[in-house]
């Protein structure tokens, strides 16, 4: 599936007195050059030690993602890695669900989760390129349903105690977490601010973006912007925005200007009736077993949704979305297509977190880690635990999928699996048996 065709073509020769077979010889060497040129735009393989890996030691990925599989944690793992581009490592482990046993298979397709928030931050850093905003512009300049806007103070005996904020969120802020805004996807009575977007509905399925920032405009800030960072519905803030400095519906924009220029056919917000039988089934899984809770059959990626949720609505595979981190370690080009500039991606990969703030994902400290505009950044390696390499970036998805991308290595690895709740360490173990193999 990941090879490039290398070897040349077969000289041709077509006899003189024969046009019908003349004609057919080049309908069939037409068709050679065709299906030449859709595997030479796959991302081409490597022997891991031409790249300076051990395959050896790579060898030590399979049994350690066996493991999860035969206790029945998750139904299925497929593993991807390559290193200045080239595969150097695919591995199908397990099933496509619990209940057909049908093999894992290595065109299968996931749902991503939050691994769309790098994507949608890119897709925004486009318009950025294009001169439609400055990092540090008021979100209210696009937005300005979400002016006037209070921070969370206390909850009262009568309700919750607000503020007036002392100013708006900055572009800047909005795409790295720091604008204050909450999720509504923490558990009921654990916190009131996520309470209250929770009750409001701003990640209902059946409303478009713009009715999403509406009901925004309406909650209350966690904090005052710039002050405090917090893991929020900021990318879904993004998709609106880049449909109103782009005039288009964020699932157009991203499958005209990013999915079709890159050649990721099956990334998108829905999955038509034809892919089915690529779709793997999602499963909550605890000590009482498993509980299937999305499958091919009823589905909420049904075509006909209207709620493109950049925080968290794309399906993919683990091409694709090597595709799109292959993309970004190249300084934003991939075949001949540019998405981003090497400056931009840079800056995009920096930390843009406030000096002393703290970055936490829902309770959990993130040590080593600061977040740039799409993305974590590892920032103290020994802090971090793993041996990668300062200024690596990463993100993971609700379902225990994960990726990270090391430019100073050039090596990447995406992790698809299907799981709740997503508090399985799989892609960070992914990424220290890579880099052990790393040899030179």
């Amino acid at each position: 599936m990941l090879q490039a065709l290398d070897e040349p073509l077969e000289e041709y020769r077509v006899p003189r007195h024969s046009f019908r077979a003349r004609s057919a010889l080049l309908s069939a060497l037409t068709a050679l050059l065709l299906s030449t040129q859709l595997l030479a735009e796959e991302l081409p393989t490597a022997r891991p030690g031409a790249v300076g890996l051990s395959a050896d030691r790579l060898d030590r990925i399979r049994p350690a993602m066996q493991l999860p599989v035969d206790a029945n944690q998750v139904a299925g793992i497929q593993t991807l890695v390559s290193r200045e581009g080239r595969i150097v490592h695919e591995e199908l482990i397990g099933t496509m669900d619990f209940e057909s046993g049908r093999a894992l298979r290595g065109d299968a397709i996931f749902r991503i989760y939050s691994m769309s928030k790098p994507i949608a931050a890119v897709a925004l850093m486009m318009l950025f390129e294009e001169g439609k905003f400055l990092l540090n512009d008021p979100v209210t300049k696009f937005l300005p349903e979400l002016a006037g806007m209070k921070v969370f103070v206390e909850e009262g005996e009568g309700g919750p105690v607000l503020e007036a904020s002392p100013r708006a969120a900055t572009m800047r802020e909005v795409l790295n977490h720091s604008a204050g805004f909450g999720y509504g996807i923490i558990p009921e009575g654990l916190d009131p601010v996520e309470d209250l977007y929770r009750a409001a509905g701003v990640l209902d399925r059946d409303q478009t973006l713009a009715e999403m920032i509406t009901k925004l405009s309406r909650l209350p800030l966690r904090y005052a912007p710039g002050t405090d960072w917090y893991y929020s519905l900021s990318n879904d803030v993004q998709g609106r925005l880049v449909e109103v400095l782009s005039g288009q519906p964020l699932d157009v924009y991203l499958r005209e200007r990013i999915f079709e220029p890159l050649d990721m056919p099956d990334t998108g917000f829905t999955i038509p009736d034809e892919k089915l039988d690529r779709f793997t089934s999602n499963y909550f899984i605890d000590e009482e077993g498993h509980r299937l809770i999305d499958s091919p059959e009823q589905t909420r990626y049904a075509p006909g949704l209207e709620f493109f949720s950049g925080g968290g609505g794309l399906v993919s595979t683990a091409r694709d979305y090597m595709r799109f981190c292959v993309m970004l370690l190249r300084g934003g080009e991939l075949d001949g297509v540019r998405i981003l500039g090497p400056r931009t991606i840079s800056l995009m990969t920096m930390n843009h977190v406030p000096e002393g703030v703290r970055v936490d994902l829902v309770g959990s400290d993130m040590a080593g880690v600061g977040y740039g505009l799409g993305f974590g950044v590892v920032l103290d390696v020994a802090r971090y635990g793993s041996p990668t390499s300062e200024g690596a970036y990463w993100w993971g998805g609700a379902a225990n999928t994960g990726f990270w991308i090391d430019p100073v290595e050039r090596v990447v690895g995406v992790l698809m699996t299907q799981r709740f709740p997503g508090d399985q360490p799989f892609a960070p173990l992914l990424q220290s048996l890579v880099s052990q193999a790393i040899e030179k």
